[in-house]
């Protein structure tokens, strides 16, 4: 039942900036927002929550005697009693998967199996004697009732935390469903939050100050906002393969060539890991090795004595770098790695010993590079955003 709707209005600025021709750009935007705060009660999710409130609940002396889900005395942790009403959901006695299913729904739950109902949802409760409220029973009926009052007695149960504010309780002793009538016609909030349009303020340009040595034709610009201001990323363009310019990637993570191998910390730690994955040969891996360490002068490949732990060093390309890079079936293209989206970018080069270039493995990926080419870049700030 929907009873209240209140919309709060909201307006921020923000800004975003470009790059065109020899110019950067700064754009200040008014965006407006609404903010729309549902008041919803929790009456007719489920008779549970409907205590009547035109007649006095029946008297229970005790518990226990018509349990609906079968007691949960014997358990002393949240995490046995959330395993109790999965299996009591698997075995579905009586239709209980269909009442658990209701009562999750209820709650704001896609259903009793939704994921997000977890372990640290059940928090153990408890209620004095004489509470009131609708309580479940065998063959899941409710009933509106007073649980042994004028008695001193403690009774425990098992609240789950809802998704809508609906929390309900499953008691112990009995296993049955309860909400206390002290909450009756329980309310909850919703928002949404939805875009009014926008506008903009105020466009500025300025020309692009090119540090020295940097001009439009040997270099590339990207720009991005940080703390306000517009930062421009300024890289000499890496050299050209077969007349070809570098396929710029943006991320290394998706199209691994040898794994991740960004636990490793020490050139040993590398070598030891090479040698396994030979080893291993998943993926023709021990053959493109071998071709790798063939193509920069180890004549035996990966058991060539030349090479060891000491073949291989760390390095951290701070700027990204341009290689033949590899990747998922040992293919290789010629690729521009930017750190404009990494915090530097660490390999493992392995020296080669003849007139070939250096072989690079990057850890976030396991790629080798063939002839890296470490990027050139610095970084300004656009003037039409000061």
């Amino acid at each position: 039942m929907l009873f209240a709707v209140s919309s709060v209005f909201a307006q921020d600025t923000y800004r975003s900036c470009y790059v065109q021709g020899d110019s950067c750009y700064c754009i200040t935007y008014a965006s407006s927002t609404v903010e729309t705060v549902i008041e919803q009660s929790c009456s007719g999710k489920h008779i549970v929550f409907n205590a009547p409130t035109n007649r006095s609940p029946k008297n229970l002396p005790r518990l226990g005697s018509n349990p609906q889900f079968e007691t949960l005395s014997n358990y002393t942790t949240t995490q046995e009693v959330y395993d109790h009403l999965k299996r009591i959901y698997f075995e579905n006695s009586k239709g209980n998967a269909a009442e658990l299913d209701k009562l999750w729904k209820a709650m704001g739950f896609k259903g009793f199996n939704d994921m997000s109902f977890t372990v640290d949802k059940v928090n153990p409760v408890i209620y004095d004697a004489g509470v009131s409220g609708m309580l479940g029973a065998g063959g899941n009926s409710y009933l509106y009732a007073s649980i042994a009052p004028g008695t001193d007695q403690k009774f425990k149960g098992y609240k789950i935390t809802s998704v809508n504010g609906c929390d309900i309780t499953i008691m112990e002793i009995c296993g049955n469903a309860f909400y206390p009538s002290s909450l009756s016609n329980p309310t909850y909030s919703s928002k949404t939050t939805s875009a009014a349009g926008q506008r903009i303020v105020s466009k500025k340009s300025a020309p692009i100050t090119y540090p020295a040595g940097y001009n439009s034709s040997n270099s590339t610009v990207t720009s991005y906002m940080e703390d306000g201001q517009c930062k421009l990323r300024i890289c000499r363009k890496p050299e050209s393969k077969g007349g070809k310019a570098p396929v710029k990637v943006s991320t290394l993570s998706h199209n691994q060539q040898f794994g991740s191998m960004v636990d490793l910390k020490t050139s040993d730690a590398v070598y030891s890991k090479l040698k396994s994955l030979h080893a291993e040969n998943k993926s023709g891996n021990r053959v493109e090795l071998d071709r790798l360490l063939k193509t920069i002068g180890y004549t035996d490949g990966i058991k060539d004595s030349r090479f060891s732990a000491s073949s291989i060093s760390i390095v951290k390309y701070e700027s990204g770098v341009a290689a033949v890079m590899g990747g998922g079936e040992h293919q290789y293209m010629y690729s521009e790695m930017s750190t404009e989206n990494f915090e530097g970018l660490r390999g493992f080069t392995i020296k080669s010993l003849n007139s070939e270039c250096d072989i690079t493995i990057i850890d976030v990926c396991g790629n080798a590079l063939y002839c890296p080419q470490p990027m050139d870049c610095q970084t300004i700030n656009c003037a039409a955003c000061n």
